[in-house]
């Protein structure tokens, strides 16, 4: 199995949530995107991205999940839940 890395851009606010430790789990709708990107997909880490910059940071994935709580950054049922932990690189 070789490893597999996810890049998501995000909004500069969410970017800072994750790397002060405050986030740990990104959310994204269930759109068809989404569904395709994620749904039996085997990814074992996740590169954040600061908007379009080249300001990076990468984490272990620990799951990929559906969540059906609105409890979330979106506000809505069901999601995708990428939960993540160990962070590998601060590039």
């Amino acid at each position: 199995m070789t490893d597999k890395t996810l890049h998501i851009v995000l909004e500069y606010k969410w970017y800072d949530f994750i790397e002060s430790g405050k986030k740990f789990i990104e959310y994204r709708a269930m759109s068809d995107y989404w569904n395709k990107r994620l749904k039996n997909k085997d990814y074992n880490f996740i590169t954040f991205h600061k908007g379009y910059t080249s300001t990076t940071m990468t984490f272990r994935i620990k799951t990929i999940f559906i969540c059906n709580s609105k409890n979330n950054d979106l506000g809505i049922s069901p999601v995708w839940a990428i939960r993540f932990d160990e962070r590998i690189i601060n590039e």
